[in-house]
This record gives C-alpha cells, sequence and structure tokens, in this order.
C-alpha cells in the first residue's frame, strides 16, 4: 500500500489596531517646512549614506540631513538640474545619484555635480525613477521610456522594441546578490533581467495580482518584496512560489502600497497610500496614520531604517517623519495583554484555538489564494476548535477580537 503526505500551508494574518496617541512621549519627530528647513512637506525618496546622514528628495529640492543640520540643495544654488526628486542612491564609490522627474539623472560626489539628460547622453526620457548599482558599478536606471545600463563609458537602452519588456514605464529596480536585476513596470508587470534574458511575471501569466509594482525590497533569501498601487503586498520566492496579502484574503490594512523595506531581522516596513506605515513582523500587521497616532499623514512614499534602527519617512503633505520603534513598542505594551495561540502545528483535520478574550464576539474567516471566503463564522468561547475540511493547498484565516486580529502559519498534514 502507498501513503501519500499532503501537506497544507495555513497562513493566520494578525493586525493589532492600535487605538491610541503618544501623549507622553511621541514616537514620531515631524520636520517639515514649518518647523524645520525642510523645502516643501511632500517627500518622496530618502536614502542614507556612510555617515547616517539622510538624503531627502522632495518636489522642491534635495535636503541632507544630520539630525543636527541641513543642507539644501537647489537649481538656484547647485547643479542640481531639477527640483522634483523622484529617487536617491549611493554608487560603490560612495556618490549619490539623484533621479530626477524633468532633468535627467544628476551625480554628485558631495563636490562636484555631473548631469546626464536627453540633451548629452542617450537616456531615452528625462525622468528617473529608480538608480541602482551592480556589484562592477554598472548603473542601472529606470526611466519612463526604458530600462539603461551605464558603465561610465557605453549606455545600453532597453524598451519593448528590443525586449521582451512589456511597459517602457521602470518604476523601481533591486538587484540581488547573484546580480539579477527585479524592475518594477507601471503596467507591465514584473520584469527579471540577468544581462542577457528578460523574464516578465504579469498578471496575465502568473500569481502576481497587479501589473504595476511601484517598488521592489529584497530579504535576505533574496525573495522579492512587491509593494502595488491596488494589489497589496506579493512576495515572490522563485519559480511559481508566490504568497500575498491584501485586504481580501489577510488584516494588512490597505491594497494601496508605495514602498517596502527590509530590515536585518527581516521585519517588512511598508510606506501605504492610505493607512501611512504599516509594520509586518511575526506574521502581525500594525499600522500607523493620522487617525490612530502622532503621524501627520496617511499617505507615505517611503520607508527607511537608519543603522540606529531608527524608521524615517517621506510623506505626501506632513514632510519627513523619525519614528522610535523602541517607543512604539513600549507604548503599545500599555494597552494590556493580549494573549491567543494556534495548535497544534502541524494539524490533521483541525486546529484550536486558545484566546485570553473570553467574553466577547471573535469572527473568523478562511479564504483561499485567490481571496474567496470559504467559511465565516462567530465564538465567544476562549477555546475554540476549527474542521479543516478543504482540499490541499494555501489558506488564510483571519481571527478578529474587538479592534485587533491574530496571525500565524500552521502547517496542516494529512
Amino acid at each position: 500500500m502507498r501513503f501519500k503526505r499532503l501537506v497544507l500551508t495555513v497562513a493566520v494574518f494578525f493586525t493589532a489596531t492600535v487605538f491610541f496617541y503618544a501623549r507622553a512621549q511621541s514616537a514620531f519627530t515631524i520636520f517639515n517646512s514649518q518647523n524645520s528647513q525642510l523645502p516643501i512637506n511632500t517627500v518622496r525618496a530618502i536614502a542614507i549614506d556612510s555617515l547616517n546622514r539622510k538624503w531627502v528628495g522632495t518636489d522642491y529640492g534635495l535636503a541632507v540631513f544630520d539630525e543636527t543640520n541641513w543642507t539644501i540643495y537647489q537649481t538656484s544654488n547647485s547643479g542640481l538640474p531639477d527640483n522634483a526628486i523622484r529617487s536617491i542612491a549611493f554608487d560603490n564609490n560612495g556618490a549619490a545619484w539623484i533621479g530626477t522627474i524633468n532633468g535627467g539623472v544628476a551625480k554628485f560626489d558631495g563636490t562636484n555635480w555631473t548631469v546626464y539628460d536627453q540633451f548629452n547622453s542617450p537616456l531615452p526620457s528625462q525622468q528617473i525613477n529608480a538608480v541602482a548599482f551592480d556589484s562592477s558599478n554598472n548603473k542601472w536606471i529606470g526611466t519612463t521610456s526604458g530600462l539603461v545600463k551605464f558603465d561610465d563609458t557605453n549606455w545600453t537602452v532597453w524598451d519593448n522594441t528590443n525586449s521582451a519588456l512589456v511597459s517602457n514605464n521602470i518604476q523601481t529596480i533591486a538587484i540581488g546578490r547573484n546580480q539579477l536585476k527585479y524592475l518594477g513596470c507601471i503596467n507591465g508587470g514584473m520584469a527579471y533581467f540577468n544581462d542577457t534574458v528578460f523574464t516578465v511575471y504579469s498578471a496575465w501569466n502568473s500569481q502576481i495580482p497587479d501589473n504595476t509594482v511601484i517598488h521592489i525590497a529584497l530579504d535576505s533569501n533574496d525573495s522579492r518584496w512587491v509593494a502595488m498601487p491596488t494589489g497589496g503586498l506579493c512576495t515572490h520566492f522563485g519559480g511559481s512560489a508566490w504568497s500575498y496579502y491584501s485586504t481580501f484574503n489577510s488584516t494588512i490594512q490597505s491594497d494601496a502600497l508605495d514602498g517596502v523595506f527590509v530590515d536585518k531581522q527581516q521585519n517588512k516596513y511598508i510606506a501605504s497610500m492610505q493607512k501611512g506605515l504599516i509594520i509586518f513582523k511575526n506574521n502581525n500587521f500594525v499600522f500607523y496614520d493620522s487617525t490612530n497616532s502622532d503621524m501627520p499623514d496617511t499617505w507615505v512614499y517611503c520607508v527607511i531604517k537608519d543603522t540606529n534602527n531608527i524608521i524615517w519617512l517621506g510623506t505626501y503633505d506632513g514632510g519627513l517623519i523619525k519614528v522610535s520603534e523602541s517607543v512604539l513598542n513600549s507604548i503599545g505594551n500599555t494597552q494590556g495583554d493580549f494573549f491567543i495561540d494556534v495548535f497544534p502545528n502541524p494539524a490533521t483535520t483541525s486546529i484550536t484555538i486558545l484566546i485570553s478574550d473570553m467574553n466577547e464576539e471573535k469572527k473568523l474567516a478562511l479564504f483561499d489564494c485567490s481571496g474567496r471566503k470559504i467559511t465565516e463564522t462567530y465564538f465567544t468561547d476562549s477555546n475554540y476548535k476549527l474542521p479543516l475540511d478543504v482540499d490541499v493547498g494555501i489558506y488564510f484565516i483571519t481571527i478578529t477580537s474587538g479592534s485587533r486580529a491574530y496571525s500565524r502559519k500552521i502547517t496542516v498534514v494529512k
């Protein structure tokens, strides 16, 4: 007799929606045009150099901030070709490359400015959305009219006329340890490029739920974490292995995302267009915006962490935000204990849920990978057993209790 071992992975997701304001000690320090030298409150790009200085790209110039002093670069006082900045990155020699919306890309080594645009180079567009550098210090430039490689001498341009790219509008570039280039496109999905062949993943040929990719971040395994404007957060592990988190199949608070940062502990910090900063840690989603914290804005364009583990956010109209996660955590701990456990793991035909909210009604919903709801039930007991009468596959469970919800990944074997 032959026995088949089937594995069902059930992912359970959590959000701790935090309805409090940090009164005694705020986790948020706000820098805007009213209380600092920041030239305008719209911040679209942040990069951190080897000295831990923050390079802040705004709609009205570049600001360099060492947390004491500000240095402002604009077209009127520097070689910056355009005040509307869309990207900032540092090459292998420490020089900053600043992508602008209408002035090409400017290289700044701290003293000298060098500008590359359509008038003095083969750049196909004046708008530069992204710049990244490979191990050989080649410059990879994402424009609205294609992908560009510049090796300090030669220029190479790829677009939909000479490659498999579906869209010429390259929004983001990430380069993995194997030097593979990961490209996010507007209305063109996600493209991988090994310097010879493009492989394109779209909603028509893969499990990616949105054909517009705003940002890609890599974790320690080079898995791709993808922020999309309508599809939420997606992860591509390689090949046909995908996972994704949306408001339909998880408790992530928004599907409209602008950016992702993965720290050394593999925590994900997500820039949201609707819910401010979203943190994904230990399978838990938590958000902070102007409705539940001292965050001045609900729209975050970009997120990054510095060498002191301080979070920095660029917002639509709230300026540059410094966030102390240790203060966030200490405030969160004052909200009272909330205990929940799900077992066994691995499971066979059911899982048991233990929860500290004994009398409050809880809602449990089970979804499949497409976001289709399989079942929904309500319970008040602190001990509840859920039968797993489902086919083999990936499912999502959300458990909400009042303003809180919970998650954990569980493996079910049959």
